[in-house]
């Protein structure tokens, strides 16, 4: 069979959908290359044919090789600001990378060749000499938002992954980033911490409150923001007309068969029955309502242990998000 030639926007679409499904999970490259032949199949190219499958292939390595570029460059970026990375050289002596660590770290992809988010992986710890401050090493980051497209929405994986990597790096781990935020070091070791069980932080356990603005701000309101644009945008794609949708045909073959059937609930009670495929739009509608219903309660969960420590308990996460977003506007 003779291959379609590959028209240039298509691949500029399915390289940028790629991209999208690379940023926001953790794939094997058998599993990239069926996401991607999948997408050049909403470009009206067959899946199955050979010049599909070898683009594919490139695309793959290019994001791929990309990708371990990005994380190289994320990892020597930090090592540089790192102050330990100067220590015992001299000042006129160009700083340069150990021999043995002449490649980002191997952990950056995980025993099944995936690529492991770059925030896992780039964090320094904090030296016992000179420790960063909870704002510059210790602070949780924001995964970035990905590229928005009506493939990436369409795509229930990726859109998935997306929600559930932004949700455990911030709201799961709520405890811990507020920890982060206190140096007990600082004040010296109080053996009196260890003589009984500690079951409520008291005034001890209160995090100052230019700290607590500065991680609200700057970490967890962003976080926040990009979910919310996400599913909003999501909910667009959604509400609109899908021309491109690859079961239209079939759904329309199916509806004009069921019209012809002849039904006779005297002969056969179930004759009546029928079951229209359903719409992606349909099910990409289905699954926002129940994602908008899970952030709603993951951020009063989050927003009830931040007013805990940081306090302000009086004050709706939907109230102090807004304010947030007024002056992000002002800023603007």
């Amino acid at each position: 069979m003779e291959s379609t030639p590959i028209n240039e926007d298509a691949i500029d679409n399915v390289k940028a959908g790629a991209a999208g499904i690379i940023s926001t999970a953790a794939y094997t490259k058998a599993e990239l290359l069926d996401q991607i032949t999948y997408l050049f199949n909403h470009e009206g190219y067959s899946s199955d044919d050979p010049h599909i499958i070898a683009e594919s292939r490139r695309i793959i390595d290019e994001l791929w090789q990309a990708r371990l570029e990005e994380q190289a460059l994320g990892y020597w970026g930090k090592r540089a600001q790192s102050p330990l990375h100067h220590i015992g050289r001299e000042e006129d002596e160009p700083s340069k990378p150990s021999p043995a660590l002449q490649h980002p770290p191997s952990d950056s992809l995980d025993q099944y060749g995936r690529f492991m988010p770059d925030w896992f992986w780039a964090k320094l710890s904090p030296s016992d000499h000179q420790p960063l401050s909870p704002a510059e090493g210790e602070m949780s980051r924001t995964p970035s938002q990905p590229t928005l497209s009506p493939q990436f929405c369409f795509n229930e994986r990726a859109l998935r992954d997306f929600l559930r990597i932004s949700r455990s790096t911030i709201d799961d781990s709520i405890t811990q980033n507020l920890n982060a935020l206190l140096t007990p070091a600082q004040k010296g070791f109080d053996p009196s911490m260890t003589t009984a069980r500690q079951t409520d932080y008291g005034d001890r356990g209160q995090i100052e409150p230019e700290k607590c603005r500065s991680f609200q701000n700057d970490v967890l309101f962003p976080s926040w923001q990009n979910r919310s644009d996400v599913l909003n945008y999501c909910a667009g794609v959604a509400t609109s007309p899908d021309p491109d949708d690859p079961d239209l045909l079939l759904r329309q073959g199916e509806s004009a068969k069921s019209r012809e059937r002849v039904v006779d609930e005297r002969l056969d009670p179930y004759s009546a029955r029928f079951f229209p495929r359903e719409a992606r739009t349909e099910s990409l509608a289905m699954l926002l309502r129940n994602e908008r219903g899970v952030e709603r309660i993951i951020r009063s969960r989050t927003w009830g242990l931040v007013t805990e420590r940081c306090g302000g308990g009086s004050v709706k996460w939907e109230d102090a998000l807004d304010r947030w977003r007024e002056e992000q506007d002002r800023k603007q």
